[in-house]
């Protein structure tokens, strides 16, 4: 496939979008279903259909609509997590036909010696605790963190790394007011036998959008979901339900918010983000700066 038809391709996704898939005031960026995606496979440089039991490789999002950059945010907010030591999808910004887009690598892919590509068995955390997806939020009744932390202790292969990275996600969302990290948004794979929760993905920060501090997580912490309300407190007294030591967590919020900045400025300055000069991502450094600033 060539550039124009991968263009094509992504106009016709964003043009089937019904009107209510603009961000809503919580920050929840995308209602169920209706972010603009596509799925191909790429070989090398090649892109391709996927087509049969050949599966594609990775997933192209162009930008919220009535989301200014929304595909630069989600760039520079995944490369913070990365650059943390957070175990996350990787992502680049490409542009096809004029139309730019954020390119995700399929953690759920795998290559055999010979070459082929096979799927990778995942559930989120709605489909792994018998929640329905349209209650993927803990304010409608899904799944919340205890309830993840609960399942991750009693089924993953490595329990004791696994509910560290989960709670390594979880404060990694707060710091950055990722507000939209609800159950969809996690997911363990299944693999040889082994249960290990998933990489992270789709992870963006409502800072570039709003002052901050302002927002409510998707998953509480000790009860508490507004993002300002939160304290070290909080989450010391949280820590035995979600598996994890206090002495642990502490030192891990302290650790990721003393290195944040400094991550966050590093992801941005990728050229792939940079060379767009985006006022947006800017604002999500100034305001991330400040923010991190009031919790200290």
């Amino acid at each position: 496939m060539d550039n124009s038809e991968i263009g094509d391709m992504l106009r016709r996704a964003m043009a089937d979008l019904p009107v209510s898939s603009e961000a809503v005031p919580d920050g929840k960026f995308s209602l169920a279903g209706v972010q603009a995606k596509i799925a191909l496979r790429k070989d090398g440089s090649v892109w391709s259909s996927p087509h049969g039991a050949s599966p594609s490789t990775h997933i192209l999002k162009p930008a919220n609509p009535g989301m200014e950059d929304q595909d630069l945010v989600e760039a520079v907010t995944m490369g913070t997590a990365r650059r943390l030591g957070l175990s996350a999808a990787h992502v680049d910004v490409s542009e096809f036909d004029g139309l730019r887009c954020l390119v995700v690598e399929r953690y759920d892919r795998a290559r055999l010696p010979d070459g082929r590509w096979v799927r990778v068995h995942q559930e989120d955390m709605c489909q792994a605790t018998g929640t329905p997806p349209f209650r993927k939020y803990e304010s409608q009744w899904g799944a919340g963190a205890r309830e993840v932390a609960e399942l991750i202790a009693n089924l993953s292969s490595n329990a004791d790394e696994d509910t560290r990275r989960l709670v390594q996600a979880l404060t990694f969302n707060w710091l950055i007011c990722g507000t939209d990290a609800h159950a969809r948004n996690y997911s363990v794979v299944l693999r040889g036998g082994n249960v290990r929760l998933a990489p992270l993905y789709d992870v963006n920060s409502h800072l570039a959008y709003t002052d901050g501090g302002s927002g409510d997580l998707s998953m509480g912490i000790d009860g508490i979901f507004r993002v300002s309300l939160l304290t070290r407190r909080r989450w010391v007294d949280e820590a035995m339900h979600l598996h994890v030591d206090p002495d642990w967590m502490v030192t891990e919020i302290d650790r990721q918010m003393a290195r944040l900045i400094d991550s966050m400025h590093a992801a941005a300055d990728v050229d792939s983000v940079s060379r767009y000069g985006s006022s947006v991502v800017t604002r999500l450094l100034e305001t991330t700066e400040r923010w991190v600033g009031r919790l200290e």
